[in-house]
């Protein structure tokens, strides 16, 4: 058995499971975690796996970028006829719908959340007037995502406060974009000392 401590920014929820109960359930970032005594408990080892997780590695890898391909082909095709960005949009959303699935409808993991803010992002650039560069800005980055593994949306995005550890300041945001391109999530540099 050992004490759970939970890390601040994270949320531990409490559940009784009936008022005759003496027992709690409790929810730690997926972690499932029995009351057993006062205030010690016991935590069993075992994540919830979400639908993504049950994915291998190496497939997870060829269909994001995939998807992040085929939505850069459309923004080229729509350097022509500003009419595929709305099909960019349609398949930015099917794309952000199927992530949100994917992860048990949940917003919280950081992939969903840069979906939903490049969905955000293309939908103003296509339907709102005098926002079309928007959509040249996205054709840049999303090639730098794709061909050299930096996304500056997923820096950006990381920069929100509930992804960051620690507080905003301009050393944040220097090394947050000027870090080197990271497989899987972002992480900035640490900060040095």
């Amino acid at each position: 058995m050992s004490a759970l401590h939970p890390k601040a920014d994270n949320r531990l929820v409490l559940v009784k499971r009936s008022a005759n109960d003496p027992k709690w359930t409790v929810a730690w970032q997926g972690i499932r975690v029995r009351k057993v005594t006062g205030d010690t408990m016991e935590q069993t080892t075992q994540k919830t796996k979400t639908l993504w997780d049950q994915i291998p590695q190496r497939v997870r890898k060829k269909l994001i970028w995939s998807l992040w391909f085929i939505t850069w082909v459309g923004l080229i095709a729509g350097i022509g006829d500003q009419t595929y960005f709305e099909y960019v949009v349609v398949f930015s959303a099917l794309h952000a719908v199927a992530f949100f699935v994917l992860f048990r409808f949940s917003s919280r993991p950081f992939p969903v959340q840069v979906r939903i803010g490049y969905l955000a992002w293309v939908a103003v650039g296509t339907y709102v007037p005098h926002m079309v560069f928007l959509m040249y800005i996205t054709l840049v980055g999303l090639a730098t995502n794709l061909f050299l593994g930096y996304c500056p949306l997923a820096r950006m995005v990381y920069l929100l406060p509930w992804n960051r550890d620690e507080k905003f300041s301009l050393d944040l945001a220097r090394r947050v974009f000027f870090s080197a391109p990271v497989p899987g999530k972002f992480q900035p540099k640490p900060q040095s000392t």
